[in-house]
């Protein structure tokens, strides 16, 4: 048939002949063996029975398989057993399946898969189902990429908190052991001042040391679950009661009995607050209130102290700040912002009513 167009009322169309429709079929499928020629990621189509129908050019690049040769087999004889330590590692078709099929798609999940030669390779993979009519499923579509630099990654920063964990941490306490045993005896008052000094910088580094600990079990968190926010507000005080006295500061807490979503790294949130309040703060009272509403619940922690000024109250958050002559490693308000933003919440810092600092950590509500 031959192109031409027809004129009817407002309405335009054109029709094309069967060559033109087939050269642009053509020329789109070109376009798209392109697409998919140029992309370092793996994108695999199966069938609705979780055969390979298509494969990107990347799979021979990969995992040294043509994808020709692969169309109408299982994907299955990609997929490797994952390793002991990767609980959360999709190791089979019906795994996705069934993760497709509760969440209607899946995206960076981990699974392990074989190249051609027998050598296993991570990889993050992203998929979503393709339906037909009457939203039949009629296939999934699967975008894998190589993670073995991340996992590398992963693993060398597992062995550096390990030694945190053990080597550092256990000769840090010798050391601190062995100088306190000195502090006992009778020392020349300079000799005195530098023993004192030592043990101060061995405490420092000891701190740091459970920050990193913290900051690694924050990139390691679990699902939010509910949890008793009273409950944890009172062991954070409670945990601070020496630190309290010293500093002959009063706490006031008003709390709701109510729950949070939350990890369980949540007290760690609390105390660091109000132990930022009681060394920093030259306050005499520290109050911790609750304000519930239907979706969120706030907490106002707030002092009577020197405040902080609003120029620093955009900066106090950021890794490494630390300020005056007892200030530390500049990580425990980080490890404050990095836990609300896990649990995705919202933390704010301002002006008390008594002139010292407030912060507003607001929280997702939990079940009752």
């Amino acid at each position: 048939m031959d192109d031409r167009d027809v004129e009817g009322g407002s309405e335009k169309l054109q029709f094309l002949s069967r060559a033109e429709i087939e050269e642009r079929v053509q020329t789109r499928t070109s376009e798209l063996q392109n697409v998919m020629g140029a992309m370092a990621d793996i994108l695999i189509r199966l069938d609705d029975r979780g055969s390979i129908t298509m494969a990107s050019g990347a799979l021979e690049t990969v995992l040294g398989y043509d994808p020709e040769e692969l169309e109408g087999k299982p994907v299955d004889i990609l997929l490797a057993e994952p390793p002991s330590d990767s609980q959360s590692a999709v190791s089979s078709i019906d795994q996705l399946l069934e993760r497709l099929i509760r969440d209607g798609q899946v995206t960076d999940i981990e699974v392990y898969c074989s190249r051609v030669d027998g050598e296993t390779v991570p990889m993050s993979l992203s998929a979503s189902t393709l339906e037909g009519e009457n939203g039949v499923p009629t296939g999934i579509v699967c975008v894998a990429k190589d993670i073995t630099e991340r996992k590398e990654a992963e693993k060398q920063a597992e062995f550096l908190h390990s030694l945190l964990r053990h080597d550092l941490g256990n000769r840090l306490q010798a050391a601190s052991g062995f100088l306190e045993l000195v502090t006992e005896r009778d020392l020349d008052p300079e000799v005195a001042d530098y023993v004192g000094r030592s043990l101060d910088a061995l405490y420092d580094i000891d701190e740091l040391i459970h920050s990193v600990r913290k900051l690694k079990r924050i990139d390691d968190s679990t699902p939010l679950e509910p949890t008793n926010l009273e409950v944890t507000i009172t062991s954070a005080v409670e945990s601070y009661e020496t630190l309290r006295a010293e500093q002959g500061v009063t706490i006031d807490t008003d709390l709701d009995a109510v729950t949070v979503l939350a990890g369980p790294l949540l007290i760690e949130l609390f105390t660091n607050l109000i132990e930022n309040s009681l060394s920093h703060s030259n306050a005499d009272l520290l109050r911790i209130s609750t304000d519930v509403d239907p979706e969120t619940v706030t907490v106002r922690v707030e002092d009577d102290g020197t405040g902080i000024p609003a120029e620093k109250r955009d900066v106090i958050f950021e890794r490494g700040y630390s300020t005056g002559s007892s200030a530390n490693s500049g990580l425990g308000m980080y490890i404050v912002r990095k836990l609300v933003e896990s649990y995705d919440g919202e933390i704010t810092v301002g002006e008390s009513a008594t002139g010292g600092a407030r912060f507003d950590v607001t929280l997702q509500r939990g079940p009752d």
